[in-house]
């Protein structure tokens, strides 16, 4: 999805939790732009198209009233699940919709489908719709060798894959596997003889376990070429500087961890992966992110707003007041950014230089 899309269905959620009085957990329950999201999801969505209006209409009246209704509702813990948001959706949508949300969250939908008799034969499907995800999930679960930390990377890689392709169940989505591991030559290697294997096997397999394949190998390639831009345009900055203003600065923690998710490790060992097998030659990148980890990375630690008052940074003698560090801390906080010794000073730097604009923090409760 792109993210001029993510940033409208953020727009939609926002409007609809101010005029609805709804929580996070209460915009699951409906559809936006045709599809059902997780809390999490939203509320990254809402975070962008907040920071972009905060930056492109700061004045937009929206951006306060939501800051006021997160302050006055969400930490209420406001609860509009009905019966009638559910059933709203068909039973397929509803059951394309359940493998994105927690346990959790599904058992409360299917407390809140139960509590009524007299509309019995209205929730019985979405009840079995549930009640097959949470076999399914257990029968996972109860698999020894999953998420054993005894078993072998391939298989472990081995067990996932198997798993996904064979369940009726677990979804693509599913798959919680690290970056790194999606550029490793033995699990791409992995996927692609799976690949092969089911395309040249006539009707040994189902269409649906080949589109389940297709999409696992369109995924790998996805975050393989994703892996790849990012090695070169941060390996670039670590090697040549990065722009500020009208000069090149070293590129420090904050300046990585504004631009990717990935850890250092992680994309340190994607680029040694790709290195080796690329068509395009990787070596200095994979050279300048290995020198990366261990010179700074390695050096860092992570640190405390009362280690930061203790130990206080400064640059050019500019002291900053409790409430300042407290917003370089949210802000880190908001974008999923660790708070360590250098990142703090990183973001410190382009603060006291007038390049971060951390009176546009709101705080995500």
């Amino acid at each position: 999805m792109k993210k001029a899309e993510r940033i409208d269905i953020g727009k939609q959620c926002v409007h609809k939790m101010i005029d609805e009085n709804l929580s996070y957990k209460d915009l699951e329950l409906f559809p936006f732009n045709g599809e059902i999201f997780s809390k999490d999801t939203l509320k990254k969505y809402i975070e962008l198209y907040i920071e972009q209006e905060s930056v492109e209409n700061p004045d937009n009246p929206v951006i306060a009233k939501f800051q006021n209704y997160k302050l006055r509702f969400i930490r209420g813990g406001l609860n509009k699940l009905t019966i009638d948001n559910i059933i709203s959706l068909s039973p397929e949508e509803f059951r394309k919709s359940i493998g994105k949300l927690s346990l959790e969250q599904i058992k409360r939908r299917l407390l809140v489908l139960s509590a009524d008799e007299t509309r019995a034969s209205d929730v019985a499907p979405y009840i079995t719709i549930i009640n097959e995800y949470l076999d399914e999930v257990n029968r996972v679960r109860s698999e020894k060798r999953y998420g054993s930390d005894n078993e072998t990377f391939d298989n472990k890689m081995n067990y996932i894959i198997d798993l996904y392709i064979n369940s009726p169940v677990i979804e693509l989505r599913h798959l919680r596997i690290e970056p790194n591991v999606m550029v490793k030559t033995s699990f791409l290697d992995q996927v692609k003889n799976i690949a092969d294997e089911t395309v040249h096997g006539g009707n040994r397999y189902s269409d649906q376990i080949k589109s389940k394949v297709s999409a696992l190998l369109n995924e790998v390639k996805r975050r393989e070429d994703e892996a790849r831009d990012i090695i070169v345009l941060i390996s670039g900055y670590i090697l040549n500087g990065i722009p500020k203003g009208d000069k090149l600065e070293s590129f420090d923690m904050f300046d990585y961890y504004s631009l990717t998710k990935y850890s250092v490790p992680d994309l340190a060992a994607a680029a040694l992966a790709l290195s080796k097998r690329d068509t395009e030659p990787l070596e200095k990148s994979a050279t300048a992110l290995a020198t990366f980890r261990d010179r700074v990375y390695k050096s860092d630690y992570r640190t405390s707003k009362e280690n930061i008052i203790k130990y206080q940074y400064t640059e050019n003698g500019r002291v900053l007041f409790s409430d300042e560090i407290d917003s370089i801390i949210s802000y880190l906080n908001v974008r999923g950014i660790p708070l360590t010794q250098r990142t703090y000073q990183g973001a410190y730097h382009e603060y006291v230089n007038g390049r971060l604009q951390i009176k546009q923090i709101w705080i995500n409760s």
